[in-house]
Order: structure tokens, then sequence, then C-alpha cells
């Protein structure tokens, strides 16, 4: 915790908050152990009560919590908590950053809002909204809407999207001071009521190492808990993410096929549309119409160090998407991009199944490419064994690595950007 002395609202601030960790410890041990790891900062010039980059870091007013009670002040810290829990800056995605914002702080509130009382009546709550106008403070109005009750972020986001009073981002972006004495530069304000967001620091590669070890002591709190309260269940979905670790992963094919639902290549069948595989064999069978034309890109790594049996294997697979989607293309590359598939071409490419390459791996002319090409993909799937060399930057579009194993089962490091999908029996 980052101690201002010169500042004794930042004194009694650290305080109050030390007093509530020590009561989560006792009664909400996971909130207590996330809190007590995460960054604590002190922004008296921040224009809300707090900001978060959702993975470290969370800075407070002194000035504004000191106008808060105790429950209050609790469920502002849940709050920022709350992002790093259900990691919604990685979530975002290609969405609206300022509707994304507030999507999820809607279902952030609701959550903390609805958390019981330890040993209290089953109605009780632990934590109250800073809601109305507070002494002091003026008008504060988190963001609760009971029609949002039951949807995850995203469904409120698609909500949201539909609504045309909603509008952009609102206010300048805030200059705030890191733990090393750094300026960091927060997003405007989204209008969420209690805070302001802030960007991960650091190079694609220091961001993952930064969520890696979130992810780490998401678990260590969710461990901690259990051993402390057996019977315990987790907030915000926690005992759902803790139970996806100890079970297999989804297929790779099912995130694809997710992947391809939550961006909008859902189909109908038409008849103005033949089925071009089961027209080739003489048969008239309607085929699939997306919704949306959106570009789908799949990037091959032909290089030596993925065998014939992994493409092979992949390309069997993967054939469907020329039904699934309006426009795919294929980009077979290793260090270089060696041939491009265009839409509606990929079935005869396979029939021939002649991957060129063989050299080194480099994925930066993949999104070079992409960007020579001006396509923004709805979605770009990257087979690869992870050996490879990354940009600096990450893309404005979803990213999805279906990972091989090499000769040896192993993979290469874990990519700064977007979701790693395991591809396993295929060595």
């Amino acid at each position: 915790m980052r101690k201002v002395k010169s500042d004794p609202l930042v004194v009694e601030g650290q305080r109050r908050v030390a007093e509530l960790r020590m009561q989560m410890l006792s009664l909400y041990p996971f909130w207590g152990y996330l809190l007590a790891e995460l960054q604590l900062l002190w922004a008296p010039d921040l224009p809300a009560l707090a900001a978060t980059d959702g993975v470290a870091r969370v800075w407070l007013n002194p000035r504004w919590i000191a106008h808060l009670n105790r429950k209050q002040l609790g469920f502002v810290l849940l709050h920022e908590l709350g992002h790093v829990v259900q990691e919604t800056l990685e979530r975002q995605e290609v969405r609206q950053r300022h509707l994304w914002n507030r999507a999820t702080d809607y279902a952030i509130n609701r959550q903390v809002a609805q958390i019981p009382v330890r040993g209290g009546a089953a109605s009780s709550r632990a934590w109250q909204v800073p809601s109305g106008d507070i002494a002091g403070l003026g008008e504060c109005a988190p963001l609760l809407n009971p029609a949002f009750d039951h949807l995850p972020a995203e469904g409120i986001y698609a909500k949201l999207l539909k609504n045309p009073t909603c509008e952009g981002d609102g206010g300048d972006a805030v200059e705030l001071t890191d733990a090393d004495g750094l300026a960091v530069r927060s997003h405007p304000n989204h209008g969420g009521g209690l805070d302001i967001h802030v960007p991960i620091r650091g190079d694609v590669e220091v961001q993952q190492q930064l969520r890696d070890r979130a992810s780490t002591r998401l678990q260590q709190a969710a461990e901690a808990a259990k051993e402390l309260n057996p019977g315990e269940n987790l907030p915000l979905g926690v005992d759902r993410w803790l139970a996806g670790l100890r079970k297999p992963r989804l297929s790779w094919q099912t995130l694809i096929q997710r992947y391809l639902n939550d961006f909008g290549a859902s189909v109908e069948r038409s008849w103005a549309r033949p089925h071009r595989r089961w027209l080739a064999e003489g048969w008239l069978v309607p085929g699939a119409v997306p919704e949306r034309d959106g570009a789908v890109v799949l990037a091959v790594d032909t290089s030596g160090s993925v065998n014939p049996q992994q493409l092979q294997a992949i390309a069997s697979e993967l054939g469907a998407l020329g039904d699934r989607v309006g426009e795919l293309w294929v980009v077979c590359a290793d260090a270089a991009v060696h041939e491009v598939v265009a839409p509606g071409e990929l079935a005869e490419f396979l029939k021939k199944c002649r991957w060129k390459g063989g050299g080194g791996t480099d994925h930066r002319p993949v999104f070079e490419w992409v960007r020579e090409q001006r396509l923004r993909p709805e979605l770009l799937i990257c087979c690869t064994d992870l050996y490879t060399q990354l940009p600096e930057r990450r893309p404005g579009y979803p990213v999805l690595w279906l990972a091989l194993a090499d000769s040896e089962g192993r993979y290469g490091p874990r990519p700064g950007f977007g979701e790693v999908v395991v591809v396993e029996g295929l060595v």
C-alpha cells in the first residue's frame, strides 16, 4: 500500500481499509485475501471514488471515500475486486469500450449488492450501494437495473448496444501515478457512477504476465477461502471458474463454434445458395447463409515444427468454416506468407492439401497481411505450436490460438493476447 504522509485523509483511508480487510479475512476470506494481494494506491485528484486496471492495481480517492460509511466503502472495494475476478478488461475483445465498461459495472454491482451478511438473516446484505445524495460528496448513481438481473456482462452489452440513448465516453482522461511513481493515463469516465478504468501497463508480454499473476491470486484466494470455510459458496461465479480449472477445457471445435456465434456468424439455410460440396456430387442441398458477412481469417503455421498429420487433422475440422462465414481467408505462413486462399476456394485447396513452408515461425507477417488487406476480421484463428514472434501491440480484433504440441509434446510461451486452446491428441 503506497502511503502519502502529508495527507491526513490518506492516513485515515488506510486505517479504514485495513479494518475492512481484517473483517473480510475473518468473515469473507476470499475477498480479504484478494484485497491484501492487490496494489492499493491513493489519488486525491481522481474524479471518481476509485479506479482499477482490472489485474493488479486499485486507486482510491481519499477525499471522496471519507464520506462513505463502512458498508458503502466495502461495496466500492468489492466492485473494484469484481473487475479482477471477472477479468472484465480482457473480455472486452472488440466491443465498444464505453458500453462494455457500463455493462460490466451493471453486472458487478448487482452481484456485490446481493452478497449476504455472514451469519445474519437471509435477506440481510453485507454491503450498501453508495447511491443517492451522500453528505459531502453529492449525488452518487452506480449502475443498477433489475432488468439486467441474471444476465452476464455480454448479455447486458447486447442490450445496451440496441439503446440509441447510450452516449460515448464523457470527460477527460486522468493522469494517475502507479506504485513505481510512473504516470498512468486512464480511460475517460464511462459514467458508471463509481470508478474509471485504467489500461494494463506494459507490452503484450508484460500484460500477459500480469494476467497470469491475477489468475494465480484468484486461485489462491479461492483455495484459502475454501480451507477456512469448506461449505462456503464463492462469489461472482468463482466456484464455476475453479471447476473449470479442474475439468478438461472445452474442445477447440466448441471454442470456434462459440466465437462464431458470439460475433454474429450464425447461419440459416437457403436454396438460393446451394451447398457446394453436395452440389459437386449432383445433389441440390440448401447451403448456409451467414447472418453477417464479416471476414474470418485462418492462419495455418506451415513451419518445420508443425507436422503434416497435424495440418491434415486441423484442415479436416476447419473445412466446414467455408459454410459458416460469408468471407473466409486462409493464410499459409511460416516466417513469411507463402499462400493465401481467397473466400470460396477452401474446398479446392483442401483437396490438394499442399502446404507451402517448412522454415521458422513468425506471425508478424500474418498480422501485417491482415493490415495491408485493410481487413478487420471478426476472428483470426491461428493454428501453431506457439514458438513464434508476435507484433508489439495487440490487434483490434479477437484472436483464437489453436496450440499444437511439438514432437516432444511441448508448446511455446503463451501469447500476450487472444485465447489459447490446446489441441490435444495431435503430436
